[in-house]
């Protein structure tokens, strides 16, 4: 479709592929899943799988629907639902996709069991093993029965045993503890041959880098894989570059006299004649309300505020500094723009929150647009 409003989230292919150089390297030969869910943690399922299609083992989605959007796209490769699905009838539909879904218990391999007697396939599936996240997986100490009635199943193949990290960017003490939980698990499922031969995997981008004697046979990185740290209190940067950047452009300039007002509420009261900018984005795009006031962008490689507060379809910036300014000039919401740089992580500062919230923010009338 064409783009006719000049906001758009620019991808770029080569931060892409540097990013998941970086994860294969401290992955230390481990094989990649790329985590794509969440439309790839708003970067664009379609461009990012398309980029990776042919450099990862297979790709990691939340949903069932995730993954038949992969295959509508032209996925071959395997596709992992990380979520539990449920109600089990929702095998059937992961099983015409040719999905493998997470197991966390015995009645969920049951159902998958009735699943695969009924379709007269072989289903494949993954046993998640709760380790200390909390979330799903059936806990470490009570995994014996899971592991057991996996290894009899004649209808059923496990290909995969994982668990995932909590604290791997910032708890060495609590990381070391779930390695060694899982690396038992390991160890119990090494008395059947049929588990033997299940891919192992622990690591999330934060254990890949921070943890890299615990990537087993397979990591599955999200955030790295998007150039985003995995969190503010990490211990150190990760050596990757943010692929996204957000842009729109002047598309209206107004000079003001000082005490005039802009936007709802009158949060903003000119100090001095002002030039007001309005750009084609707001909360409607994911460009949250809570940046009312205080968010900077940047125009001709300067930093502007946003002026009042931000409304459905359009924000306005106070550019009266900026010299030459005229409409058509580039906004950057974030991305870099000269020598500076605003950050996914700088707004969510503002906000209170993670950069994972801000990119995956981004709504779906933004277009995702592929660039070197």
């Amino acid at each position: 479709m064409p783009i006719y409003r000049p906001t758009v989230a620019e991808i770029s292919r080569s931060a892409l592929c540097a990013n998941l150089a970086a994860v294969r390297h401290h992955a230390r030969g481990a094989d990649v899943l790329a985590v794509v869910k969440a439309d790839a943690y708003g970067h664009g399922v379609e461009i990012v799988s398309r980029i990776f299609q042919s450099r990862v083992r297979g790709f990691g989605v939340a949903t069932v629907e995730e993954g038949i959007n992969l295959r509508r796209l032209g996925v071959k490769k395997p596709v992992l639902i990380l979520g539990t699905l449920w109600p089990f009838s929702s095998f059937a539909v992961a099983a015409r996709a040719g999905l493998t879904p997470t197991i966390s218990s015995i009645s969920g391999l049951k159902g998958l069991e009735e699943t695969a007697r009924l379709t007269g396939k072989f289903l494949p599936f993954y046993l998640k093993i709760d380790t200390g996240m909390g979330r799903i997986g059936i806990r470490y100490d009570m995994a014996s029965a899971l592991l057991e009635a996996a290894a009899s199943s004649r209808r059923t193949v496990c290909s995969g045993i994982y668990s995932h990290f909590a604290s791997a960017d910032f708890d060495p003490v609590y990381t070391r503890l779930q390695y060694e939980r899982f690396s038992s698990i390991k160890h119990a499922a090494a008395r059947f041959p049929r588990l033997a031969r299940a891919d192992f995997s622990m690591s999330n981008s934060a254990g890949i880098f921070f943890s890299p004697r615990a990537g087993f046979d397979l990591v599955r990185p999200g955030i790295a894989l998007y150039g985003l740290q995995p969190s503010a209190v990490a211990t150190r940067k990760l050596d990757v570059a943010p692929a996204l950047a957000w842009k729109s452009r002047i598309v209206f300039l107004k000079k003001i006299p000082r005490g005039s007002s802009v936007s709802y509420a009158q949060r903003f009261i000119a100090r001095r004649e002002s030039l007001i900018a309005t750009v084609p984005v707001g909360y409607a795009d994911g460009y949250r309300v809570g940046l009312s006031c205080v968010a900077p962008a940047l125009v001709r490689g300067r930093v502007v505020r946003v002026a009042g507060r931000v409304t459905m379809d359009m924000t306005m910036f106070d550019v009266t500094a900026i010299p030459g300014v005229c409409v058509g000039d580039e906004v950057v919401l974030i991305g870099r723009q000269d020598d500076r740089r605003i950050t996914a992580e700088r707004l969510a500062a503002l906000l209170g929150t993670i950069n994972y919230e801000i990119t995956c923010g981004i709504s779906a009338r933004v277009p995702r647009v592929e660039v070197a």
